[in-house]
């Protein structure tokens, strides 16, 4: 049940953890947990003696408030003074003596238990692949020494053995190189392997000698843990490239140089698959009593080249995969990007592809084709097309929870069932702007929201408005979080956040977000851990946002 200290592990030492950083979560041993709040950024981090029972057994929003309660509707552990607040309207908020009631023997604890060894097999396979990474250049490398050596058998040169060792020379360089890029990939998973059999470690032991309370308090943060190593080890199989090495001949002998060294790499082997049978109980990894604070810009997709853009819709597949449509006379075409990075496929439509929009825990995706009055559904897993339905009016905009689709278009809403069958209509009710470009279906409030031109519209299904947001800022796209708070973007290039009662809105901190005043359609993943922002609708160019909570 030893901890290591995450700081000295990074320096390849062994030392026993005794404390925890939960600024940074981080384990330390006593040394560098002087060093750390010496350091004046890190001078007020929360540090405290690590034990087996480390668990944050007091509220994170009432830190004088111990956890009593758990609400199912939101997933989350509470305090009274949550209860009395944020879930005061919640009809499903427990007592924690209650909730854990049989927990060690729980779908919770299964569910935990395999999708922490599912981390930790992966992580297994990608160190096999870096060290079977470092093996073949090896063999690549006595391979070069013998081809230079054939090849300096063919040529009459003065300076072949100088360049023969300048080669050798170059050849042990890349080799040392490369291997020390190698290695440190397979520090970093062994760190991320360890923390993993650590928390592994801590379950059983509480499954073996804690109260349910405290298993049940403890399991509820490992799913928030896991998500954070989940992300990890997908960034990480994102970031490893397999290196080769090669001599290539030059095609005439003469001049000089006659061969060349070659450094080629390739994506990783190893692809990300979900764990096939996902948390029951814990379906949020993400603390939902958590609002975001800030966005940082992670990166930007590079698109596809040769095509003439003007995008107009962005969503997320739940296999993670980027859906981007294309408003375009010349290529009406849905785009698809392999774990929203790099391009993977694309789907032709017979006319413009506007707005697209997910089923939720489904592999299908729902397209509004505004010129054909018409949505298109499209299956994420062959991406082929399938049902197209007729809803009568020219339709750009698109949105969907598990039960229904939403779509929003010139001068009404329409609601569908996820069959594609016609529910409900709805006469939008602004005569002067009577399209609706953006639609969100806001699940925390039931409420649907609808951008026009330069306002947002609040209403219920039955028609009759809630609420209206007017400041004449041209606003370009719309998003909303778990929590039901809405975001969009405008002229000023920033994201802002509306306040829950649509009277004031408030500049979200976004480091180096980089948008232009023409930035488009934006979309939170599955989890809300990354943000999606079409920045120029025309200039091939998509952000990717990490939410901070």
């Amino acid at each position: 049940m030893t901890s290591l200290c995450d700081s000295c592990y990074g320096e390849s030492k062994q030392t026993t953890a005794l404390k925890y950083c939960k600024n940074c979560e981080e384990h330390l041993c006593n040394d560098c947990a002087d060093s750390h709040v010496r350091t004046k950024e890190f001078k007020s981090h929360d540090i405290n003696p690590l034990t087996i029972s480390t668990v944050a057994k007091n509220c994170s929003d009432h830190l004088e408030m111990p956890i009593d309660y758990f609400c199912i509707h939101h997933d989350v552990l509470c305090c009274g003074k949550c209860v009395s607040s944020k879930h005061k309207a919640c009809q499903n908020v427990m007592s924690l003596e209650l909730a854990s009631k049989d927990v060690k023997s729980s779908a919770l604890l299964t569910d935990i238990r395999q999708e922490i060894n599912h981390l930790i097999k992966v992580l297994e396979q990608l160190n096999n692949n870096r060290q079977a990474n470092i093996i073949s250049l090896i063999k690549q490398k006595t391979d070069i020494l013998q081809q230079l050596g054939t090849i300096k058998a063919q040529i009459l040169s003065e300076n072949i053995d100088d360049l023969e060792n300048d080669s050798k020379t170059e050849l042990t360089s890349l080799q040392m190189k490369h291997e020390a890029v190698i290695n440190n990939e397979r520090k970093g998973i062994a760190k991320l392997s360890a923390r993993l059999k650590e928390s592994e470690n801590r379950i059983r032991f509480l499954e073996e000698n804690g109260s349910d309370n405290l298993l049940f308090v403890t399991l509820h943060q490992q799913a928030i843990n896991l998500q954070r190593f989940e992300y990890k080890v997908r960034d990480m199989i994102l970031n490893i490239q397999e290196i080769n090495v090669t001599l290539e001949e030059s095609q005439h002998m003469s001049p000089e140089p006659f061969w060349k060294l070659v450094t080629t790499t390739r994506p990783c082997e190893i692809q990300w698959n979900d764990n096939p049978r996902k948390l029951q109980q814990a379906q949020s990894f993400i603390d939902k009593s958590r609002g975001i604070v800030g966005f940082e810009k992670e990166r930007e997709i590079t698109l596809k080249s040769g095509v003439k853009y003007e995008l107009y819709g962005v969503a997320v597949t739940r296999d993670n995969n980027l859906l981007l449509s294309n408003y375009q006379y010349n290529h009406p075409k849905l785009f698809v990007y392999r774990n929203c990075k790099d391009f993977q496929t694309e789907i032709k439509f017979s006319s413009r592809p506007c707005g697209v929009a997910v089923i939720p825990e489904t592999d299908t995706a729902v397209v509004t084709i505004p010129d054909e009055k018409s949505v298109q559904f499209v299956n994420t897993t062959n991406f082929t097309l399938d049902i197209k339905v007729d809803v009568e009016f020219n339709s750009y905009s698109i949105t969907a929870v598990k039960d229904q689709i939403f779509v929003g278009g010139f001068s009404r809403i329409k609601i569908l069932k996820t069959d594609g069958s016609i529910l409900q209509s709805i006469l939008f009710p602004d005569s002067r702007h009577p399209i609706g470009w953006r639609i969100l279906y806001n699940e925390v409030t039931q409420l649907i929201t609808v951008k026009t031109d330069y306002n947002l519209y609040c209403m219920n299904q039955d028609g009759t408005l809630s609420l209206v947001y007017s400041k004449d800022e041209a606003i370009r796209g719309i998003a909303a979080d778990q929590q039901g708070n809405i975001y969009f973007t405008n002229r000023t290039g920033n994201i802002n956040r509306l306040s829950l009662d649509w009277t004031t809105t408030e500049e979200v901190p976004n480091k180096n977000h980089g948008l232009d005043t023409r930035s488009g359609a934006m979309s939170f993943n599955r989890d809300f851990t990354k943000m999606f922002v079409i920045n120029k609708i025309d200039d091939k160019s998509v952000f990717v946002y990490k939410c901070i909570y």
